[in-house]
């Protein structure tokens, strides 16, 4: 926000997770959009994992408004002087850490382990979070620690607020953030409930300065499915395709693998060539209708091979070769598929020159 001139973060709603992988980087990527009339502008957190191939998309993890100009001010208006006040009742911290969240499968490190005392004041709750000693030498890179933060609400944590079983209530949205102090290593909280739900925060230094305030922050329910989750990571295709090159294999053995098996269609000669079979090695068949009928029994294999009538012409691409030949292989995929005696058979549909494989290798 300081960058563009915002200094108030007016909403802020995570999307998907990010996934750390098991080794590797993650690029990450925000991005603020112009203003709009009322100056407003969009900002939006992106992730890509480093070995991920250039052409993969980049997944948006959250997007949120930024503006200009002071803020509304937080329901929970500052932490009371006395700390902590004479009828704060203490509660457990250390069950807080652990409240609800085995059981959804979250396992916090030390460094997330910040929460040091809590106490309640009849609908208020106040907390005492602290950095860990070995992140302290961080905490002048960011305005306000990530792990000092996401201490700070580990007081709200607990009971999904929608009743439902086997989960946890965590942090989901956030709304009219403002940062006041930088390079906080502890932190008084005060959170008070909001009537429409979720809670305003306020965030003090040791000494009572006020660092960050929320005038709200909501939660939602999380389970063990929503949790297992974040562990896969996004695409949005399962796969890509990666050719592997295979040690030339002798003459013979190539030979041997293919001899038998019946070919179809005007290339088959041009196929045997080149795989070194014998005239007398292999049948030759003019369509897969009469390949499957080959013999008493359907062959095991079929060779159907498109090897001639490339659509390249110099640097242009002939649309009408392009169109007979898929014509052709989808005509002879239709005959197979309605062939009963091909139901125990592979259709090999052989080609050259039809992907490109590595990188510069053109397509004929």
């Amino acid at each position: 926000g300081d960058a563009v001139g915002c200094d108030r973060l007016e909403e802020l709603t995570p999307r998907t997770p990010l996934a750390l992988p098991g080794s590797g980087a993650v690029q990450l990527q925000v991005a603020v959009s112009g203003p709009d009339d009322s100056g407003r502008r969009t900002v939006s957190v992106y992730s890509h994992h480093e070995d991920g191939a250039s052409e993969d998309p980049w997944t948006l993890h959250a997007r949120g408004v930024l503006t200009a100009g002071a803020p509304a001010g937080s329901a929970a208006g500052r932490v009371p002087a006395e700390w902590p006040p004479a009828d704060a009742e203490p509660i457990d911290a250390a069950g807080l850490h652990e409240d609800g969240e085995e059981g959804v499968g979250i396992a916090r490190g030390s460094a997330f382990q910040g929460l040091r005392q809590a106490w309640r004041r009849g609908e208020e709750i106040l907390a005492e979070v602290v950095l860990p000693e070995e992140l302290r030498g961080d905490a002048g890179r960011y305005g306000l620690h990530p792990a000092l933060l996401d201490a700070a609400l580990h007081a709200v944590h607990g009971k999904p607020v929608d009743g439902t079983e086997d989960a946890i209530a965590l942090t989901h949205a956030w709304s009219g953030v403002a940062l006041y102090a930088t390079g906080a290593t502890t932190l008084r909280v005060r959170l008070v409930p909001e009537a429409g739900g979720g809670v305003a925060a306020v965030l003090a230094d040791e000494t009572g300065q006020v660092v960050a305030t929320a005038e709200a922050v909501t939660s939602r329910s999380v389970t063990p499915d929503d949790v297992a989750g974040p562990g896969r990571v996004p695409h949005e295709s399962l796969f890509r395709v990666q050719w592997a090159a295979l040690p030339e294999a002798p003459a013979a053995a190539v030979e041997g693998l293919a001899a038998g098996y019946p070919v179809v269609g005007p290339d088959a000669d041009e196929l045997r060539a080149l795989l070194g079979i014998a005239d007398e090695g292999t049948a030759v068949y003019a369509d897969v209708r009469e390949a499957a009928m080959y013999g008493e029994t359907a062959p095991g294999c079929v060779l159907l091979p498109f090897l001639s009538g490339s659509p390249v012409v110099g640097d242009a691409v002939d649309p009408a070769v392009v169109r007979s030949v898929t014509l052709g292989a989808l005509e002879s995929l239709q005959a197979w598929l309605a062939e009963e005696r091909s139901a125990g058979s592979r259709l090999v549909v052989v080609t050259r020159g039809a992907v490109s494989a590595v990188p510069g290798e053109d397509v004929t």
